[in-house]
């Protein structure tokens, strides 16, 4: 195995990991405050994609092969190269310039990392069991964390986590019966991220798991770290996938379509009376009203920020900038958080210009993922999960999987 197969077979290892050294310059304060997603930041995972790439380079170039990391359909080339003319010049009109320039460096290297993926015809087979591995790590942090009720500390900061307990402010917590508990971060920056990532990796891995014994136990522990992130939109993300693939294996068995009604019908209903169960045991969990009016209020916002730029956007990683002047102006808001959807942060920064081109490709892209069984329904999870959050693009170990998900679908063309 060539070196940088093994450490790409490292960054799939370490992917849920945040290990990194954060920067704060002028251009990352709002409001007197620092603001992680405008802090220029170096992962460990981002030295590991650059060795990545490096090293695919030098040897591509060795072996006069430099041409083929290249499109060979010219047409391809020339929509991503328009499509980067187009965010170079948005990064120009940005006023927040520095933070606009590190995020489209970031689209640079997710960028390459997924033509890597391409170029070299990796398949999810051939990352599944590292993959495996890396989840199950995870869920046992994020399982030690809610039994502790408290961060782990000690050589796990050094995976990324980050020091926290129940009585931290801030700090997701979920409500039982008038008692409070923390909810699991692993060493993610948010249970919502943690879960998003454990299930789009659940749906990735199992058809491709060599060992079989080691399956049920696997996703017996992502399961239950699953359920105890209490990520509400996971849950029925996982709920419509898990549907879909009943209807699906019916279908293949010829069952009549009455029949399938009627079992949709069933599963609807007690679906309806179990939620209904927990809303009357569980009001105050399932009823967030702070935190629904937050992202409520931020939704509204961001159709002003749209509006002020309607064509081009504010800039890549320019909506809390713009968000912020918004507060300032005694808006009744004091979130300073991206908006919990990825569609409409993308047009707040992009633009409809920006939203167009995401449209073109997301079509194209899921018309061919359908022969892809496994990889069309991690990519709707994530469809799914960002219409009510933004972590698939503003957070680091979210974007990798998305980019390997990508990569991988793109690479079994």
């Amino acid at each position: 195995m060539k070196l940088r197969q093994k450490l790409f077979s490292l960054l799939i290892l370490l992917s849920p990991i945040q290990l990194g050294r954060h920067f704060w310059p002028k251009s990352s304060f709002l409001l007197g405050m620092r603001i992680d997603y405008l802090s220029p930041t170096i992962y460990l995972t981002d030295l590991l994609i650059i060795a990545v790439l490096l090293l695919w380079l030098k040897e591509k170039w060795t072996e006069r092969k430099f041409k083929k990391i290249f499109f060979a359909d010219w047409k391809k080339g020339a929509v991503f190269i328009i499509g980067f003319v187009f965010l170079l010049i948005n990064c120009f009109w940005a006023k927040n310039r520095p933070a606009a320039f590190y995020k489209l460096a970031k689209i640079c290297e997710f960028f390459f990392l997924g033509c890597y993926l391409v170029k070299e015809k990796i398949t999810l087979k051939q990352i599944s069991p590292v993959l495996t591995l890396a989840v199950v790590f995870s869920s046992l942090i994020g399982l030690g964390q809610f039994l502790r009720q408290s961060s782990l500390n000690g050589i796990f900061w050094w995976f990324g986590e980050r020091t926290f307990s129940l009585t931290t402010p801030g700090i997701a917590r979920a409500i039982w019966r008038d008692h409070y508990f923390l909810r699991p971060y692993a060493t993610f920056s948010h249970p919502n991220s943690l879960a998003g990532f454990l299930l789009v990796s659940l749906v990735m891995i199992p058809p491709f798991l060599k060992n079989q014994k080691y399956f049920f136990p696997a996703l017996f522990l992502i399961l239950i770290t699953l359920i105890l992130t209490f990520s509400r939109t996971v849950w029925l993300a996982g709920i419509i996938v898990l549907l879909i693939s009943v209807l699906r294996i019916l279908v293949k068995k010829q069952i009549a379509f009455k029949k399938i009604i009627i079992l949709a019908g069933l599963f609807s209903l007690s679906s309806f009376l179990l939620a209904s169960f927990f809303l009357k045991i569980m009001p105050p969990f399932f009823w967030e009203e702070e935190s629904f009016l937050r992202r409520q209020n931020l939704v509204f916002l961001t159709l002003k920020i749209i509006c002020q730029s309607p064509f081009s956007g504010v800039g890549l990683n320019n909506y809390l900038p713009a968000l912020s002047v918004l507060i300032s102006q005694n808006e009744n808001v004091y979130w300073l958080q991206p908006v919990h959807n990825i569609f409409l942060l993308i047009a707040g920064e992009t633009g409809l210009i920006g939203l167009f081109i995401t449209a073109l490709l997301l079509k194209n892209f899921l018309e061919k993922r359908k022969n892809n069984y496994f990889l069309f329904l991690a990519f709707l999870i994530v469809l799914l999960t960002g219409t009510t959050d933004h972590y698939w693009l503003t957070l680091q170990q979210n974007q990798i999987l998305l980019t390997l998900l990508i990569g991988l679908s793109l690479s079994s063309d």
